[in-house]
């Protein structure tokens, strides 16, 4: 496993795996700060593990899974939103 400082955080590369034990409780500020905003002006995340990219209005066996697989009571994702049918 590559780490990487980038702005504030480390980034971590190559088959990151949380450590035993990790848990994800991030506060609103941290969202946007550390997350969206960089992921929106195309940064480095802090970590991929923690916030999926995955389309939860497809095939919901995707982000389902997940939950299982995990056992989480809370899930993050970046998804792309799609418009409403009229």
């Amino acid at each position: 496993m590559m780490m990487t400082t980038n702005h504030h955080y480390q980034v971590v590369k190559n088959n990151e795996v949380p450590a035993v034990g990790y848990r994800f409780d991030s506060t609103y500020k941290e969202h946007i700060m550390d997350y969206l905003f960089h992921k929106v002006h195309g940064n480095p995340l802090p970590s991929t593990t923690v916030v999926k990219e995955c389309d939860v209005y497809g095939d919901s066996r995707a982000w389902k899974g997940l939950f299982e697989a995990l056992e989480e009571d809370t899930l993050y994702f970046f998804t792309r939103q799609k418009k409403a049918k009229e």
